[in-house]
């Protein structure tokens, strides 16, 4: 997965710098890609870390990744985001509830990061127009970036039912079963 990755940024990157030349991969070139995705990398081993039997389900979408640019940390982000969708036995009782909401605050962070890398269409402007200014803002395509707002629409309704389990419903206090149902409900 990770080198399908850096060889779809390496195109990508090749084909910023160089439009029209035919794309010949090379060490430094691909020393060079790697420099530039290397942040990128470190958020999908982070996810990987936060969410081991993710990778089993980004092979069956390997197929997906195949795009001309790297997508491989928003792909994971994305398949995090639906392993983490509340499921009724993560909201029946209080341990449960504190184990799902738990797992939904450990990818906070890293969803952080993953929002600040990809460029705001200000950042991609910089520079006279030349392409050595452009390039790395080019290594985060379109895709990406539409991966990534999806993304951030799905986390924030996890985390407003993370916010309504952790008011309505906290630990060590008894609660109206109730509370728990409409938990789920607004997930939905």
């Amino acid at each position: 997965l990770i080198c399908d990755a850096v060889l779809a940024a390496a195109g990508k990157l090749h084909q910023s710098l160089y439009e029209n030349d035919e794309f010949q991969l090379d060490i430094p070139f691909i020393h060079f890609t790697y420099s530039l995705i290397q942040a990128r990398l470190v958020n999908f081993s982070e996810l990987v870390h936060a969410v081991p039997d993710m990778v089993q389900t980004i092979l069956k979408k390997r197929d997906q990744l195949d795009v001309g640019e790297m997508i491989l940390d928003v792909v994971a982000l994305e398949c995090c985001l639906q392993q983490l969708e509340p499921k009724p036995r993560d909201l029946e009782n209080a341990d449960n509830r504190l184990i799902w909401c738990n797992r939904v605050q450990c990818i906070f962070p890293i969803i952080q990061v993953m929002e600040g890398l990809i460029p705001r269409p200000s950042q991609q402007q910089i520079g006279n127009g030349d392409n050595e200014a452009r390039f790395p803002a080019r290594i985060f395509g379109e895709r990406s970036t539409h991966y990534l707002q999806n993304c951030r629409t799905t986390w924030i309704r996890l985390d407003v039912v993370r916010m309504f389990i952790e008011h309505t419903c906290p630990p060590g206090q008894s609660t109206h079963p109730a509370d728990a149902k409409n938990a789920f409900l607004l997930s939905k």
